[in-house]
């Protein structure tokens, strides 16, 4: 009794899978290798007007091109939106890069509201904050913050954790690190 009508709706769901090939983006490869090249000119901070300053007069040009060559006539431009990217150079040696400093003028902005807090940056080893994290305790620091301070777990002999360590097996290992920080505070 139902079969005809399976029949029927197999033979449409096939009809449809042939007359709709797979287009190109199904066969995507996530890395292509290429060669990286860029350059940057111009820059310079002004005055915004408002006692801040804004860097302008910039260009930043990178080029990724398959490693076996062009595939169409035309290149493809892609914009970083801001015009700001601040790359200079990590893109092409990543690891030579440890991170990229502010320029000295103007001046880095304080947190003064933050300046005499102590602050923990607490990081574990699985987390995806482990590449970047001292980035944001360096900025802490050059804004004032002298008292912060950065914990990773596995120096502190807790390993494992990813960035949700709270809710981790060992959470009550970690809270007790955090209560001893807290306290000494």
């Amino acid at each position: 009794m139902h079969f005809p009508q399976l029949v029927a709706m197999t033979a449409t769901l096939l009809g449809q899978a042939l007359a709709h090939p797979p287009s190109r983006n199904d066969n995507f490869v996530a890395e292509v290798p290429s060669t990286r090249s860029y350059f940057m000119i111009g820059g310079g901070y002004v005055d915004d007007g408002a006692g801040g300053h804004i860097f302008r007069d910039q260009m930043y040009v990178e080029k990724l091109a398959p490693a076996t060559g062009a595939s169409r006539d035309a290149p493809i431009v892609l914009i970083h939106g801001q015009a700001q990217t601040g790359s200079v150079g990590y893109l092409r040696r990543p690891r030579s890069v440890e991170c990229v400093p502010q320029a000295e003028r103007p001046a880095p902005r304080q947190l003064a509201n933050l300046a005499d807090k102590p602050i923990l940056v607490v990081t574990a080893e699985a987390s995806y904050h482990m590449p970047y994290d001292y980035c944001t305790v360096d900025f802490l620091r050059q804004a004032g913050c002298s008292r912060t301070r950065h914990v990773e777990l596995g120096d502190e002999g807790i390993h494992g954790n990813g960035h949700m360590f709270f809710m981790e097996k060992n959470s009550d290992v970690i809270q007790r690190l955090l209560e001893k920080w807290i306290s000494a505070q």
